[in-house]
Protein backbone atom coordinates (compact mmCIF):
# COMPACT_ATOMS: atom_id res chain seq x y z
CA UNK A 1 0.00 0.00 0.00
CA UNK A 2 1.70 3.43 -0.88
CA UNK A 3 1.94 5.66 2.04
CA UNK A 4 -0.88 7.82 3.41
CA UNK A 5 -0.87 11.51 3.15
CA UNK A 6 0.46 13.18 5.98
CA UNK A 7 1.28 9.24 7.75
CA UNK A 8 4.12 10.63 9.46
CA UNK A 9 3.59 14.02 10.53
CA UNK A 10 -0.12 13.57 12.03
CA UNK A 11 1.61 14.76 15.59
CA UNK A 12 3.34 17.80 14.09
CA UNK A 13 0.47 18.72 11.21
CA UNK A 14 -1.34 21.53 12.89
CA UNK A 15 1.76 23.03 13.89
CA UNK A 16 3.39 22.81 10.65
CA UNK A 17 0.84 24.20 8.72
CA UNK A 18 0.24 27.16 11.15
CA UNK A 19 4.01 27.84 10.54
CA UNK A 20 3.78 27.47 6.36
CA UNK A 21 0.65 29.46 6.16
CA UNK A 22 0.35 31.78 8.56
CA UNK A 23 -2.97 33.96 9.12
CA UNK A 24 -3.99 32.85 5.24
CA UNK A 25 -5.14 29.49 7.12
CA UNK A 26 -7.38 31.57 9.78
CA UNK A 27 -8.66 33.62 6.62
CA UNK A 28 -8.82 30.16 4.64
CA UNK A 29 -11.23 27.96 7.42
CA UNK A 30 -13.09 30.79 8.20
CA UNK A 31 -13.84 31.56 4.25
CA UNK A 32 -14.83 27.83 3.83
CA UNK A 33 -16.78 27.94 7.49
CA UNK A 34 -18.96 30.70 5.95
CA UNK A 35 -19.25 29.17 2.56
CA UNK A 36 -20.81 25.97 4.55
CA UNK A 37 -23.12 28.56 6.35
CA UNK A 38 -24.39 29.86 3.01
CA UNK A 39 -25.15 26.23 1.66
CA UNK A 40 -26.72 24.87 5.22
CA UNK A 41 -27.16 26.98 8.27
CA UNK A 42 -27.79 23.50 10.72
CA UNK A 43 -27.90 20.13 10.22
CA UNK A 44 -25.83 17.15 9.46
CA UNK A 45 -22.42 17.00 8.15
CA UNK A 46 -20.02 14.38 6.97
CA UNK A 47 -16.31 15.25 6.88
CA UNK A 48 -14.26 13.63 4.20
CA UNK A 49 -10.65 14.04 4.86
CA UNK A 50 -11.72 15.61 8.04
CA UNK A 51 -7.66 15.22 8.89
CA UNK A 52 -7.12 16.89 12.59
CA UNK A 53 -10.55 18.49 12.58
CA UNK A 54 -9.93 22.04 10.55
CA UNK A 55 -13.52 21.93 9.86
CA UNK A 56 -15.11 19.37 12.14
CA UNK A 57 -14.02 21.20 15.34
CA UNK A 58 -15.33 24.39 14.32
CA UNK A 59 -18.69 22.84 12.66
CA UNK A 60 -19.28 21.12 15.75
CA UNK A 61 -18.86 24.16 18.05
CA UNK A 62 -21.16 26.00 15.73
CA UNK A 63 -23.86 23.20 16.60
CA UNK A 64 -23.86 21.14 13.42
CA UNK A 65 -23.89 17.07 13.84
CA UNK A 66 -20.55 16.34 12.19
CA UNK A 67 -18.68 12.61 11.08
CA UNK A 68 -15.63 12.94 10.51
CA UNK A 69 -13.69 10.24 7.87
CA UNK A 70 -10.03 9.94 7.03
CA UNK A 71 -7.87 6.99 6.34
CA UNK A 72 -5.04 8.37 8.30
CA UNK A 73 -5.54 6.71 11.84
CA UNK A 74 -3.06 9.28 13.35
CA UNK A 75 -5.04 12.70 11.91
CA UNK A 76 -8.31 11.29 13.37
CA UNK A 77 -6.56 10.60 16.66
CA UNK A 78 -5.34 14.21 17.27
CA UNK A 79 -8.84 14.94 16.00
CA UNK A 80 -10.84 13.10 19.07
CA UNK A 81 -8.13 14.62 21.20
CA UNK A 82 -9.48 18.13 20.34
CA UNK A 83 -12.79 16.77 20.67
CA UNK A 84 -12.38 14.99 23.81
CA UNK A 85 -10.98 18.23 25.27
CA UNK A 86 -13.77 20.29 23.88
CA UNK A 87 -16.60 18.49 24.81
CA UNK A 88 -17.34 17.95 22.00
CA UNK A 89 -18.97 14.86 19.93
CA UNK A 90 -17.60 13.81 16.72
CA UNK A 91 -17.69 10.25 15.69
CA UNK A 92 -14.70 9.76 13.03
CA UNK A 93 -13.98 6.83 10.90
CA UNK A 94 -11.39 5.30 8.64
CA UNK A 95 -13.18 3.81 6.41
CA UNK A 96 -16.24 4.65 4.49
CA UNK A 97 -16.91 1.76 2.36
CA UNK A 98 -17.91 0.40 5.94
CA UNK A 99 -19.70 3.03 7.06
CA UNK A 100 -23.64 3.04 7.84
CA UNK A 101 -25.19 5.57 5.45
CA UNK A 102 -25.43 8.11 7.85
CA UNK A 103 -27.96 10.21 6.15
CA UNK A 104 -26.61 13.99 5.86
CA UNK A 105 -27.51 17.38 4.68
CA UNK A 106 -23.93 17.82 3.03
CA UNK A 107 -20.67 16.58 2.53
CA UNK A 108 -17.41 18.32 2.22
CA UNK A 109 -14.20 17.10 0.55
CA UNK A 110 -11.88 20.24 0.92
CA UNK A 111 -7.98 21.78 1.51
CA UNK A 112 -7.00 19.52 -1.24
CA UNK A 113 -9.02 15.79 -0.46
CA UNK A 114 -9.56 15.09 -4.17
CA UNK A 115 -6.02 15.49 -4.99
CA UNK A 116 -4.91 12.38 -2.63
CA UNK A 117 -6.89 10.13 -5.12
CA UNK A 118 -4.64 9.42 -7.94
CA UNK A 119 -7.03 7.16 -10.67
CA UNK A 120 -10.73 7.61 -11.76
CA UNK A 121 -11.82 4.25 -10.27
CA UNK A 122 -11.32 5.13 -6.91
CA UNK A 123 -12.24 8.79 -7.11
CA UNK A 124 -15.61 7.44 -8.79
CA UNK A 125 -16.32 5.05 -5.73
CA UNK A 126 -15.93 8.11 -3.30
CA UNK A 127 -18.37 10.02 -5.40
CA UNK A 128 -20.47 7.00 -5.35
CA UNK A 129 -20.01 6.55 -0.96
CA UNK A 130 -20.80 10.27 -0.41
CA UNK A 131 -23.76 9.91 -2.43
CA UNK A 132 -24.81 7.17 -0.49
CA UNK A 133 -24.59 8.85 2.70
CA UNK A 134 -26.36 12.08 1.29
CA UNK A 135 -30.35 12.72 1.58
CA UNK A 136 -31.52 13.08 -1.69
CA UNK A 137 -31.06 16.77 -2.64
CA UNK A 138 -28.02 17.38 -0.17
CA UNK A 139 -25.63 19.05 -1.08
CA UNK A 140 -21.53 18.26 -1.71
CA UNK A 141 -19.10 20.67 -1.51
CA UNK A 142 -15.46 19.93 -2.51
CA UNK A 143 -12.32 22.13 -3.76
CA UNK A 144 -9.80 21.69 -6.55
CA UNK A 145 -6.08 22.86 -6.23
CA UNK A 146 -4.98 25.29 -8.69
CA UNK A 147 -2.53 24.03 -11.09
CA UNK A 148 0.40 26.52 -9.35
CA UNK A 149 0.08 24.24 -6.06
CA UNK A 150 1.63 21.38 -7.94
CA UNK A 151 5.04 23.52 -8.65
CA UNK A 152 6.85 24.04 -5.67
CA UNK A 153 10.59 23.73 -5.72
CA UNK A 154 12.56 23.93 -2.34
CA UNK A 155 10.13 26.28 -0.77
CA UNK A 156 10.88 26.57 2.79
CA UNK A 157 9.64 27.57 5.87
CA UNK A 158 10.59 28.73 9.12
CA UNK A 159 9.07 29.28 13.01
CA UNK A 160 7.85 27.93 16.12
CA UNK A 161 10.35 25.37 16.47
CA UNK A 162 10.35 24.00 12.88
CA UNK A 163 11.97 23.86 9.81
CA UNK A 164 10.61 22.41 6.32
CA UNK A 165 11.13 22.21 2.77
CA UNK A 166 8.52 21.29 0.33
CA UNK A 167 8.56 20.22 -2.98
CA UNK A 168 5.79 19.18 -5.69
CA UNK A 169 6.78 18.25 -8.96
CA UNK A 170 4.80 17.10 -11.54
CA UNK A 171 6.15 13.68 -13.07
CA UNK A 172 5.65 14.36 -16.43
CA UNK A 173 5.33 17.98 -17.36
CA UNK A 174 1.89 19.42 -17.33
CA UNK A 175 0.70 16.31 -15.10
CA UNK A 176 -1.32 14.96 -13.74
CA UNK A 177 0.46 13.29 -11.26
CA UNK A 178 2.95 14.79 -8.89
CA UNK A 179 5.74 13.90 -6.65
CA UNK A 180 4.98 15.40 -2.99
CA UNK A 181 7.46 15.92 -0.89
CA UNK A 182 8.51 17.74 2.63
CA UNK A 183 11.09 17.45 5.44
CA UNK A 184 10.59 19.10 8.81
CA UNK A 185 13.05 19.86 11.30
CA UNK A 186 11.49 19.51 14.70
CA UNK A 187 13.29 22.18 17.41
CA UNK A 188 10.91 21.47 20.24
CA UNK A 189 12.60 19.22 22.66
CA UNK A 190 9.81 19.73 25.57
CA UNK A 191 6.44 19.14 23.49
CA UNK A 192 8.23 16.71 20.79
CA UNK A 193 11.31 15.26 22.60
CA UNK A 194 11.43 12.07 20.14
CA UNK A 195 10.88 14.14 17.04
CA UNK A 196 13.60 15.12 15.23
CA UNK A 197 13.27 15.11 11.39
CA UNK A 198 10.03 14.23 10.01
CA UNK A 199 10.19 12.95 6.55
CA UNK A 200 6.74 12.81 4.05
CA UNK A 201 6.69 11.43 0.88
CA UNK A 202 3.67 10.88 -1.62
CA UNK A 203 1.51 11.86 -4.89
CA UNK A 204 -0.88 13.21 -5.38
CA UNK A 205 -3.21 14.71 -9.27
CA UNK A 206 -3.65 18.02 -10.61
CA UNK A 207 -7.80 17.19 -11.49
CA UNK A 208 -9.47 19.03 -14.33
CA UNK A 209 -12.73 20.54 -13.43
CA UNK A 210 -14.13 18.13 -16.51
CA UNK A 211 -12.85 14.98 -14.89
CA UNK A 212 -14.63 16.03 -11.86
CA UNK A 213 -17.51 16.97 -13.49
CA UNK A 214 -18.37 13.42 -15.39
CA UNK A 215 -17.34 11.14 -12.14
CA UNK A 216 -20.07 13.50 -10.11
CA UNK A 217 -22.60 12.83 -13.38
CA UNK A 218 -22.23 8.90 -13.10
CA UNK A 219 -22.70 9.09 -9.42
CA UNK A 220 -25.70 10.69 -9.08
CA UNK A 221 -25.31 14.12 -9.05
CA UNK A 222 -26.30 17.08 -10.87
CA UNK A 223 -25.25 20.35 -11.59
CA UNK A 224 -22.04 21.63 -10.21
CA UNK A 225 -21.77 25.33 -9.27
CA UNK A 226 -18.63 27.34 -9.05
CA UNK A 227 -18.46 29.50 -5.67
CA UNK A 228 -16.24 32.41 -6.23
CA UNK A 229 -13.54 34.11 -4.18
CA UNK A 230 -10.88 31.50 -3.58
CA UNK A 231 -8.76 31.74 -6.24
CA UNK A 232 -6.37 33.71 -4.25
CA UNK A 233 -6.31 31.14 -1.30
CA UNK A 234 -4.58 28.37 -4.20
CA UNK A 235 -8.03 26.89 -5.11
CA UNK A 236 -11.28 26.76 -6.72
CA UNK A 237 -14.37 25.99 -4.43
CA UNK A 238 -17.63 24.08 -6.16
CA UNK A 239 -20.75 22.84 -4.36
CA UNK A 240 -23.15 20.29 -6.22
CA UNK A 241 -26.44 18.57 -5.09
CA UNK A 242 -27.42 14.62 -4.62
CA UNK A 243 -30.19 14.38 -7.42
CA UNK A 244 -33.88 13.35 -5.86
Amino acid sequence: MPPLPHDQNHLIYDLSYETRFGTGLQQFTQMSMNTIASILANGKVIDIGCGTGRLAIPLAQNNYQVVGVDLNAGMLSALNAKAQRLNLSIPTFTDINQLEAQHCDLALTVFTVLSYILDEDGLLELFQNINRHLKPGASFLFDLASPEAFSQRNRTYNGNGLTGVVNVEFINPGGPIANYSEEVVVNRPDEFPNIHTVTEFFQIRCWTLNEITSLLAKSGFGFTRHIPGYARMGAEYYVCKKEI
